[in-house]
């Protein structure tokens, strides 16, 4: 099978971007033809690693940096050269990464032969209302929908008669790694952004510390509210405590030698920095928030705090700062969470839903 992979820009950094990189390494060794299809290129190269047989299509050489009005006009400007693109590679399927390029995907595969997949990577409140109404209305032309959470699948099979709940493969090296350590050390991972809740946790690190005075918490990536977080870090006497540490490839420096990760999302479609954190043997804390941590955290596998109870938080990280037991019962349970994300474990679910759409 052919697979186009559509996305907005694959030289970026975030979730969706890794996403996409092992999505399309899995397909390769799977034995389908793979291209990404770039709308946009940011940056001279990737940052994750692609598989040699991937191929990389740009529709522009630009960047998105508009605002939201003129970034609407752009995608709607680049559908006919989508549509070239579409029908000069004759994709079987085109799977579409996040509601933008399904808007686009959809409206180009329109009159040819190829199916067009919406793919979904956040929660379905994440978007406005706006959004959330005209999502429902296109995906109902798709060939099928994607979504990573059980909350979601009960809410579009509202509207969308083929809806696959598929969650994200979390591809893992083989290499040796360096288990989770009783420290003061903690980490977080994401994109410096509202919805990732960051403030959430620097806030909630003033308690931490207010008992703990050695206590670290290492935040890695990069974003909008860098300076944000960076004057409320000061601004909380916490400059000795709080690290943000920008963008880092390496796993291994990001999880190593931590005690324990916490998400403090706003909202999260899935949560893949818990699997990935689960694999270096970290117990694990995030707020319920929509909608991705609960499945992921399901059967104990984690602690869940009630979204935005900032001194719930606190004291779950206080609980496996001094509780060993505790700590030792959250480290084994977290260790039983990649293997459900495996390659071996998915795979099989995409298969399923190629083999639907080829009948």
């Amino acid at each position: 099978m052919k697979i186009g992979i559509l996305i907005n820009d694959i030289t970026r950094t975030g979730g969706t971007e890794k996403i996409t990189a092992t999505l399309s390494d899995v397909f390769c060794r799977n034995g389908h033809d793979v291209a990404i299809v770039s709308c946009y290129k940011s940056n001279d190269c990737t940052s994750f690693h692609f598989n040699a047989d991937v191929d990389m299509l740009y529709l522009s050489r630009g960047a998105t940096l508009a605002g939201r009005m003129q970034r609407i006009k752009n995608y709607v400007s680049l559908i006919s050269e989508l549509r070239r693109v579409v029908r000069r590679e004759k994709f079987d399927v085109l799977l579409c990464q996040s509601f933008p390029m399904s808007f686009m995907g959809i409206t180009a595969c329109r009159g040819t032969s190829t199916k067009a997949v919406a793919c979904e990577h956040t929660s379905y409140d994440y978007y406005g209302r706006g959004v959330r109404l005209v999502s429902n209305a296109i995906y109902r032309f798709a060939g099928a929908l994607v979504v990573i959470n059980s909350s979601d699948k009960e809410i579009y099979d509202r509207f969308c008669r083929r809806v696959f709940m598929i969650p994200n493969i979390v591809g893992f090296d083989d290499g040796p790694r360096q288990q989770a350590s009783y420290c003061p050390n903690i980490v977080s991972v994401g994109r410096l952004e509202h919805h990732k809740g960051f403030d959430r946790l620097i806030e909630a690190m003033r308690a931490v510390v207010s008992r703990h005075n050695n206590a670290v918490l290492h935040i890695y990536g990069d974003g909008d509210e860098r300076d944000a977080l960076r004057q409320q870090i000061d601004r909380a006497g916490l400059s000795s405590n709080v690290f943000l540490h920008g963008f880092c490839t390496d796993p291994g420096q990001v999880y190593a030698g931590k005690a324990f990760y916490v998400l403090p999302s706003r909202i999260e479609g899935f949560g893949l920095v818990l699997v990935e954190a689960a694999s270096f043997g970290l117990p694990l804390i995030a707020f319920d928030c929509p909608n991705g941590p609960r499945d992921i955290l399901a059967d104990d596998g984690g602690i869940l705090v009630a979204d935005n109870d900032v001194a719930g938080l606190a004291d779950a990280m206080l609980r496996l700062l001094e509780d060993e037991p505790a700590w030792l019962h959250y480290r084994e349970r977290s260790r039983a969470i990649p293997s459900r994300y495996s390659e071996e474990s998915i795979y099989p679910l995409w298969r399923d839903l190629f083999e639907s759409l080829s009948t």
